[in-house]
């Protein structure tokens, strides 16, 4: 098992022991992203500034046992939170306008747009305030009981439940580069037109699936807000040729 402390602020990593019992009133905010590499532990302030993260090197097999001894080797750095949450990072989603969801048909709704839907995936949910749908997704049950296990309060979500909750913008689209794959969230006139994902090698396919998304779409790409979500390995390595076509392209860290 490889530990890296891959981005320190200010000099707040060296929390440790009973340094947390003067933190107890502080309402800090953990959040675990779990990828196939391994997982990054971020803590948060009051203000949602990032104090300190975490990455951790490690290949999930399905041994909860590993997982937990893992996530156990990097609590003792972290300061007591209010707030645990797990940031489920797959392509395995769907969102349904309210008047066709039935809850007990959530994993039928998923597997009609994912068919490859591993069978020990759980289907979770989340709705939101600002859109009449319902956000689906599948994750492996086990990882999320795991890590409730040893932080009682938390919750799974999805990566892209952030993007969408979001109040609704004119027009934008909301790109989020992982490992070989995008997912792309496009508002159009304040509306929600299009979530999905696409695969990708370069930097020049991606710029290629947003044009081909507005073409499909029929609207001008170059009157559109553009966000793009990326780790800083990925940023580095194609933020340089999507500012290039697409000039408005405004990157942003993930967290």
């Amino acid at each position: 098992m490889n530990l890296t402390i891959s981005r320190v602020i200010g000099n707040k990593i060296q929390i440790r022991g009973n340094m947390n019992a003067n933190l107890v009133d502080i309402p800090y905010r953990l959040s675990i992203r779990f990828s196939p590499n391994g997982f990054s532990v971020f803590v948060c302030d009051v203000n949602e500034k990032v104090i300190a993260s975490i990455d951790l090197t490690y290949k999930y097999s399905g041994d909860t046992e590993s997982l937990k001894e893992a996530v156990l080797s990097v609590k003792p750095s972290l300061p007591d939170c209010q707030e645990v949450t797990l940031i489920c990072e797959n392509e395995f989603y769907a969102l349904i306008p309210n008047s066709f969801f039935i809850p007990n048909r959530a994993l039928d709704f998923l597997k009609l747009q994912h068919p490859d839907l591993p069978e020990t995936h759980q289907v979770f949910s989340h709705s939101f305030q600002n859109h009449d749908s319902i956000f689906i997704f599948g994750y492996d049950p086990k990882i999320v009981q795991t890590l409730t296990d040893i932080f009682p309060t938390l919750k799974a979500e999805h990566q892209l439940v952030s993007l969408i909750e979001q109040p609704e913008h004119q027009n934008m689209i909301s790109i989020w580069i992982r490992e070989k794959r995008i997912d792309c969230l496009v508002f159009h006139d304040g509306k929600t037109k299009l979530l999905n994902h696409y695969p990708y090698q370069t930097a020049e396919d991606i710029v290629y699936h947003a044009l081909n998304i507005a073409y499909h779409l029929q609207f001008d790409i170059m009157e559109f807000e553009i966000i793009v979500y990326s780790d800083e390995a990925n940023a580095k390595n194609h933020e340089e040729i999507i500012t290039t076509y697409l000039p408005q392209s405004d990157f942003r860290t993930i967290q």
